[in-house]
């Protein structure tokens, strides 16, 4: 697995092997999570910047090792569900 710059979006993506020929797709339900990695959580330097594209007001993690950081949502260019942790 590679990690490459996604220049629309500013993330890493993630470079998979190409499916063969006689791959099927999977199904798709709308409104639902594409197949395969349906969500990706990623430390955030720059947390701020991307405040236009969440999905709802951030929160603060209750959780360790992030508790008391601001994590927020936002939709990838697959469908997939992208999480911001503030650092």
């Amino acid at each position: 697995i590679g990690d490459l710059p996604v220049a629309a979006y500013g993330f890493p993506a993630f470079d998979a092997p190409s499916a063969s020929t006689s791959a099927v797709a999977a199904p798709f339900f709308p409104g639902g999570l594409p197949a395969g990695v349906g969500l990706v959580t990623f430390d955030c330097t720059s947390f701020d910047r991307h405040k236009d594209r969440f999905v709802a007001a951030p929160i603060k993690a209750d959780l360790e090792p992030r508790k008391g950081h601001r994590a927020a949502t936002l939709i990838g260019p697959s469908g997939e569900l992208i999480e911001l942790m503030d650092v």
